[in-house]
């Protein structure tokens, strides 16, 4: 993984996606480097309709999170077929620790590409 390339994981279990988040936040990683896109459960939909009539949708963020997930070096179509099968996503960009997130990532049972069940 290069400094450039941000450490991105697929979860198909949301509870092992949020106890990556903390790991991540708990050794240090700031939330403006975490991303995460998964889809909204019926309570958040509920809790979103203020958002949304703030101009907060959930539709922009998440063709925010697409937009720069390419940037990042994400796939994509691949990214967004995961995404819409209900997984959890989570990217990370930190330079230099970029490796250290994948490891956490791997660890609390994400997997990428190349680790692909």
């Amino acid at each position: 993984m290069s400094i450039d390339q941000p450490a991105l994981a697929v979860f198909d279990d949301k509870q092992q996606a949020d106890l990556a988040v903390r790991e991540l936040n708990h050794v240090g990683f700031p939330p403006n480097q975490i991303a995460v896109a998964r889809q909204l459960t019926k309570e958040e939909i509920r809790e979103s309709e203020a958002a949304k009539e703030r101009g907060e949708g959930a539709i922009a963020g998440l063709a925010n999170f697409f937009s720069n997930l390419l940037a990042w070096g994400g796939e994509g179509d691949t990214d967004e077929a995961d995404f819409q099968a209900g997984r959890t996503i989570v990217r990370v960009k930190s330079g230099e620790r970029d490796q250290e997130a994948m490891r956490i990532l791997l660890r609390h049972g994400g997997y990428n590409r190349m680790s692909r069940p």
